[in-house]
């Protein structure tokens, strides 16, 4: 299960249970691929969750049972590291941000307040469920 996507000097790393895969890609450019694998494009998304849910910052992008990721910063900012929130195990708060345990066991920091990792994760609930009703035609 991928645990986050973040960017660095070559590209990205997509570390998944602790291990790291390293693609030539930007986080954001790895994003939008799963979202075309989806069948649907990352700007569209951002369209429709702006328009159904009211978020137009720091939109987090639900893409199935076991990838729903929330940007710790703007998507385009070079440190935005993307967080798959159903690979976490817990989260608790530290000095400069969030402490992150992950289901592989595998721990990290990230620069981001609670709150908005609460908002975040919140938000994707509300997508989650958006999704669903539409799919069960309710």
């Amino acid at each position: 299960m991928i645990e986050y996507i973040e960017n660095n000097a070559y590209g990205a790393v997509i570390v998944e249970n602790g291990s790291l895969l390293q693609t030539k890609k930007t986080n954001l450019a790895v994003i939008r691929d799963m979202c075309l694998n989806r069948f649907f494009s990352y700007e569209g998304y951002k369209k429709a969750v702006k328009k159904k849910i009211g978020i137009s910052y720091r939109i987090p992008v639900y893409l199935d049972e076991e990838n729903a990721f929330f940007p710790t910063r703007r998507a385009r900012d070079f440190d935005n590291i993307w967080v798959n929130v159903k690979a976490i195990r817990s989260i608790s708060d530290r000095n400069s941000g969030i402490h992150v345990v992950f289901r592989s066991g595998h721990e990290r920091e990230f620069e981001i307040s609670s709150s908005k990792a609460i908002r975040g994760i919140a938000a994707l609930e509300t997508i989650r469920k958006e999704k669903v009703k539409h799919f069960h035609g309710r």
